[in-house]
């Protein structure tokens, strides 16, 4: 009786290849989506700690006369950039971690980390800026010193908190001609500092070389508002509506009174 052989059937060169080319189509069309629902996530994370920062500003404003935290003391690395002004020598980081005006309301300073960035300054992390001069109130002197205490507004200054920027996305650019804010291509090109020192503070878009909102998630700031409400807006679109005098801080979500 004669006996059959059987062949193993196998992969050709031409089928691997085919096969190979599918998976690298595959990949190249679910990487972007992936990195989408990454930065989505992180967008998310960041929204969730402008929520709680803008939250503790208005804990602090019910537990002091109503009146805002202050420019320089808002969170732990405005008052630790600050504090060689306003208590010298400076406070230790510990301190600033502890004490700044924000932080009796927060429990943990991760807050002040967005999650898509590393930048911090003395181990406080930076980031988040306070809206400048939108949060700027008073400025009482200090005895002795040559600078003020910095106050923020009180709360009844403040027309229509719903649409007033608090604190929000800041980014830091060297001001050079390559590099600066001073136009929305320049605020959008992404050439802004990722690391170290950013200004705790931020100025209206296209108002500074060196400050504006930082539009990094899928080119928008995520900004939380005097009424506690966080959402995000594109730079420009923090400036409608246009109003009718002839001052860029005082325009769209930048006017302290928007009567």
């Amino acid at each position: 009786m004669m006996s059959v052989k059987q062949h193993k059937s196998a992969f050709t060169l031409i089928e691997l290849l085919v096969v190979i080319a599918i998976i690298a189509i595959l990949a190249a069309i679910l990487f972007p989506v992936f990195a989408q629902a990454r930065e989505k996530a992180r967008a998310i994370t960041c929204v969730s700690n402008l929520k709680q920062a803008g939250l503790a500003a208005l804990m602090y404003a019910q537990d002091y006369d109503e009146t805002l935290p202050g420019m320089w003391q808002w969170s732990p690395e405005a008052i630790f950039a600050h504090s060689p002004y306003l208590y010298p020598p400076g406070w230790t980081l510990q301190q600033a971690n502890q004490q700044c005006e924000t932080c009796p309301y927060i429990k943990n300073t991760d807050v002040f980390k967005c999650p898509d960035r590393q930048n911090q300054y003395g181990g406080t992390w930076a980031g988040y800026g306070y809206a400048y001069p939108t949060m700027w109130g008073s400025y009482p002197p200090i005895p002795g010193s040559a600078y003020g205490f910095p106050c923020g507004p009180n709360l009844a200054q403040l027309t229509s908190p719903a649409t007033t920027v608090m604190i929000m996305d800041s980014g830091l650019w060297p001001g050079t001609t390559a590099c600066n804010a001073s136009t929305y291509p320049g605020i959008y090109s992404g050439c802004d500092a990722r690391s170290g020192y950013v200004y705790p503070y931020v100025y209206p878009p296209t108002s500074s070389p060196y400050s504006a909102p930082w539009p990094f998630h899928s080119q928008k700031v995520n900004v939380a508002c005097a009424d506690g409400h966080v959402k995000p807006f594109s730079a420009e679109g923090t400036m409608v509506p246009a109003r009718p005098k002839n001052d860029i801080y005082g325009q769209g979500m930048w006017a302290l009174n928007q009567d």
